[in-house]
């Protein structure tokens, strides 16, 4: 069986962001989108619609209506029903939810500044619109708050 897609409506963007960081194929909708049209690309994707919109959810299946406003709750809904694959951590884009590629220093020199070149060599570069990533700071950060969430850091921020 596959890894399942996501379509996320415009009321949870945060949570599409770390659906992304955590490797869930997660496509975002804007608030463009009306109801027909987001149920539309959803059967278009074969996609599970994340919402907070009862009446939405009530008109496709499969959906996922997220009751909460704060966002570790809202994943703590969605990870007890789709389990966290740690080997897929860092995997899509955040920006666009591009697959990333590991790349190494020499492949992305004198696209970043000079500091975040020599300080790291392994980087990811996404395939579709090129944004770059590395474990910087920034990387403890999301693990932190990823424990957090799965309950495994008493810490909530």
């Amino acid at each position: 069986m596959g890894l399942s897609k996501f379509l996320v409506d415009h009321m949870l963007g945060r949570m599409c962001r770390w659906l992304r960081i955590m490797g869930f194929d997660s496509k975002y909708v804007s608030s463009g989108y009306d109801d027909q049209q987001v149920i539309e690309e959803c059967r278009k994707l074969g996609a599970i619609l994340i919402t907070r919109d009862r009446e939405l959810a009530s008109r496709y299946f499969p959906s996922i209506l997220i009751s909460s406003t704060d966002l570790n709750t809202q994943l703590r809904q969605f990870l007890s029903i789709y389990p966290f694959d740690r080997s897929l951590l860092l995997t899509r884009c955040t920006e666009c939810n591009g697959v990333l590629e590991q790349k190494e220093r020499g492949e992305i020199e004198n696209t970043l500044q000079y500091q975040t070149q020599k300080s790291y060599d392994i980087f990811y570069r996404c395939i579709s619109c090129g944004r770059t990533y590395w474990k910087g700071p920034h990387y403890r950060n999301i693990i932190k708050r990823i424990e957090v969430i799965l309950g495994s850091d008493e810490n909530p921020r």
